[in-house]
């Protein structure tokens, strides 16, 4: 089967209004030559279609999903409170829905265009609420720099994916006196689907596959501004929102507990080898307590690398607990060794199964 049909009977599911631009932007081809694989994989009756022009959507054959709607607004961006649009624009308009789920749209909502008015520079925003029979997406684009270019503006970074991974660890705002950095991290957290797309990248948490992390570069979209935010949820969700706070938060009411997804930090890399590379992902790390380091789909890890991210940083921040996910033996070997190497204590580690 060809690449791009494999491509896109992989993302059909999780994006099933613009699964032609994701795969355009994968690839770099052309509409046509989208449809045209579409085309061959409906007559295999792989994937279905419903609707059409601009209110198309596909689906896995052997998941046929309901009859979606779809309403756009737009909005001046300042005229209006993101707690007013809400109220007066947005709840009425997303259905009947279990408070839990009520809940976590109304915080997502806000936050998100939130950062819009007070972040972007876009004069305008345009809000997409779509809703099936299963679930609703809400997705907010702007028209101004583009999240990961404003942050790297800010913290003066050269390479526009080390915005990607300072955005990961929460905390992160470049205007502090009005906001905690916290919306993105636990929005991210809330939903069952997170994107973020800017600058040429998005950067994606998928709460439905094992709390699965990840960033794509868009090549064909790098000279775009602005940014589009999609949040999708079940309508069967149990999902509460106090419970995600409470995940990272203390006995205190503080958020001091994070989590780095090892793997957003590797470019072209399988390992990680080098210092650079730990100082990169660890960069704002020291405000917090505990620190969640996942190594999912890392093979092994250097020396130096474990040496600065425990012996360095680790011996910089003592009270700083670390937990260790998804690290194979040979990773954990070399972590114990870099603790004995350094005489931290083997406490201020946990692994967690």
């Amino acid at each position: 089967m060809h690449p791009i049909q494999k491509f896109i009977i992989e993302k059909v599911e999780s994006h099933p209004v613009d699964l032609v631009a994701v795969v355009e932007a994968q690839f770099g081809v052309s509409k046509t030559a989208v449809f045209n694989h579409i085309q061959k994989l409906k007559k295999l009756q792989i994937i279905g279609q419903v609707g059409t022009r601009n209110k198309t959507s596909y689906y896995l054959a052997s998941k046929k999903i309901e009859h979606i709607d779809e309403e756009i607004l737009e909005f001046k961006v300042g005229q209006l409170g993101e707690d007013e649009i809400w109220r007066t624009q947005i709840k009425n308009k997303l259905g009947t829905l279990n408070s839990n789920i009520l809940e976590i749209c109304q915080y997502g909502f806000t936050e998100m265009f939130n950062n819009v008015i007070d972040h972007s520079n876009s004069k305008i925003a345009i809000v997409k609420i779509l809703k099936s029979q299963d679930y609703i997406q809400i997705s907010i684009m702007d028209l101004g720099i583009g999240v990961f270019k404003n942050i790297s503006n800010h913290f003066h970074i050269k390479d526009t994916r080390d915005s990607i991974i300072k955005l990961h660890q929460g905390k992160v705002t470049t205007d502090r006196t009005r906001h905690s950095g916290q919306g993105i991290f636990f929005t991210s957290r809330a939903f069952d689907y997170f994107c973020l797309s800017a600058n040429g990248y998005t950067y994606i948490k998928d709460n439905s596959k094992e709390d699965d992390w990840y960033w794509e570069s868009l090549e064909n979209t790098k000279k775009e501004e602005g940014t589009l935010i999609q949040l999708k949820i079940s309508k069967r969700s149990t999902r509460v929102l106090k419970d995600v706070f409470n995940e990272y938060t203390s006995d205190n009411f503080s958020f001091d507990k994070t989590q780095i997804r090892i793997e957003l930090g590797k470019y072209e890399e399988d390992s990680f080898v080098s210092r650079s590379q730990a100082k990169r992902l660890l960069n704002g790390f020291g405000k917090f307590r505990t620190i969640i380091l996942d190594f999912k789909n890392i093979k092994n890890v250097g020396q130096g690398f474990v040496d600065e991210v425990f012996g360095v940083f680790g011996l910089e921040y003592p009270d700083i607990h670390f937990n260790i996910m998804n690290a194979n033996d040979d990773i954990l070997f070399m972590i114990q060794r870099g603790f004995r190497d350094r005489e931290i204590p083997l406490n201020r580690m946990t692994v967690v199964s």
